[in-house]
């Protein structure tokens, strides 16, 4: 949270710039998300080495999950199988992995086990990596390699790091919207339920997910059949965003007594007294000064 509001706010911030200035700040957050997702669907990094399975994860991956990615395919490269064994339908591979230090010499060396089922294509390291990361390892990726898998179960590619996913708090309104998408969200929001609606239905039996299946299969084809020849034919017009104003709060009374009806002290009413008393004797002298004047 520091780290969110070092550029906006500081100790010495009133309530209004508080307001103000949090609103820069989810503005800055939106649009640096806006131009990283903009980056990731018109751009890809290299590939490292080349294989398919690397390939897959290129066409899903968001950049900088793939630049974490690339470290482990690079990591392959200190890593050895140099042994197998059979327990069942499972392969334990053991892979020796070289730890190296920053001048290149070699530290350590690292024993791991990997379990493979080919049968339910289940995969497990030791490292836990996966567990704890949603990564593939170095270690997974070497024994992918040894038994020529070239695409990779989608439970090993999450949903939070792919870039084809669209999510659904994307659909959410914020106060940085044009007209356009807030109008594109609402139609969204007043879908939802009746998709809810729709799949409760359809997953009832097997004959009514089958026929289901069929009907969207049809209206999506339609759909985006439609929105190829709208495209084509004419495009929206955009409405510039409305400015947000933003108003100081309103003013609330305190609790407790208002200061002019405060209750005074014994040495507040001394002192009270005694600069009345002063402000007397100095307008009758005042006004002895100005009868004499007078007289004479």
């Amino acid at each position: 949270m520091n780290a969110f509001f070092d550029d906006f706010v500081h100790s010495k911030t009133s309530l209004k710039q508080f307001v103000e200035q949090y609103d820069k700040a989810l503005k800055r957050n939106i649009e640096k998300e806006m131009k990283l997702d903009f980056q990731s669907y018109n751009s890809s990094l290299s590939v490292v080495c080349g294989y398919p399975l690397e390939r897959q994860f290129h066409s899903l991956y968001t950049n900088d999950i793939l630049r974490i990615f690339h470290n482990e395919v690079a990591g392959m490269l200190y890593c050895e199988i140099q042994n197998i064994q059979q327990e069942g339908p499972t392969h334990v591979f053991d892979v020796l992995e070289n730890i190296l230090g920053s001048a290149g010499e070699t530290l350590r060396d690292v024993w791991l086990k990997v379990h493979y089922n080919a049968m339910g294509n289940f995969v497990q390291c030791q490292c836990k990596m996966f567990e704890f990361r949603g990564i593939l390892c170095r270690h997974i990726l070497m024994v992918y390699r040894r038994m020529k898998v070239d695409q990779v179960p989608e439970r090993y590619i999450l949903d939070r790091w792919r870039k084809d996913l669209k999510r659904g708090y994307q659909n959410i309104t914020n106060i940085y919207d044009s007209y356009v998408s807030e109008s594109q969200r609402k139609r969204y929001n007043s879908l939802t339920p009746m998709m809810h609606l729709f799949q409760q239905l359809a997953s009832q039996s097997e004959d009514k997910t089958s026929v289901a299946s069929r009907l969207l299969e049809d209206m999506i084809q339609k759909l985006m059949l439609d929105f190829d020849n709208a495209s084509t034919s004419s495009t929206p017009a955009t409405t510039p965003p409305t400015e947000k104003v933003i108003h100081s709060p309103v003013r609330v009374r305190a609790r407790g007594r208002p200061p002019t009806k405060r209750k005074l002290s014994v040495v507040e009413k001394v002192i009270n007294r005694s600069k009345h008393s002063t402000k007397v004797s100095f307008t009758s002298l005042t006004r002895y000064i100005v009868l004499v004047d007078l007289l004479y």
